[in-house]
């Protein structure tokens, strides 16, 4: 149900791929997915270890390459203004920039020169492309296609003016992960 209501979501905001079928998700790819151990204070330093994304990783992939792309619209300036209605009548305000997006969601910014630096690591064929864009470096060697013209579609549709920045970041709130540990 969520899923459907994500793909929804994302074609309500004109971001779905127009003619691009969905690829099939397999057990035969995996992806690294770092988080915090129980032990580690505040989730840095050592106490960082991965999980193994068995299913799921084509949508995880999807989500963080949106994420990306809409830290790189932001840039170093722009901000994501997001107002709501508190109980008591009052109107809060959030802001979300760049650096929010990518410190949350992107890298663990403490782990810096390995491989728990990047909340997600992909498989072979797709980690260096990913590690490259999310270090901002370029794209050298053997490049995925996939990933480079993915974060391009997403990119090109957060460029389009009428692409409202507040509604995508408000569909990616409503995204939820479920965790099943055996």
């Amino acid at each position: 149900i969520v899923e459907e209501e994500v793909r929804q979501g994302l074609r309500q905001l004109r971001l779905t791929h127009a003619g691009g079928a969905e690829e099939e998700e397999g057990t035969g790819r995996a992806v690294r997915v770092g988080h915090a151990s129980a032990g580690a204070p505040h989730g840095v330093g050592d106490g960082l270890a991965g999980l193994l994304l068995l299913d799921g990783q084509q949508r995880l992939t999807t989500t963080t390459l949106l994420l990306l792309a809409l830290e790189r619209r932001l840039g170093q300036n722009g901000e994501i203004i997001l107002t709501s209605e508190q109980e008591d009548g009052s109107i809060s305000e959030s802001r979300i920039t760049a650096a929010r997006l990518r410190e949350n969601y992107l890298i663990n910014k403490h782990e810096e020169g390995n491989d728990s630096y990047f909340k997600l690591l992909l498989t072979q064929s797709d980690r260096e492309t990913l590690k490259r864009l999310l270090d901002g470096r370029p794209l050298q060697g053997e490049v995925s296609p996939r990933i480079a013209e993915n974060l391009k579609f997403f990119e090109d549709k957060l460029a389009d003016p009428e692409t409202e920045l507040q509604d995508v970041y408000r569909g990616l709130q409503k995204l939820l992960i479920v965790d099943v540990a055996l």
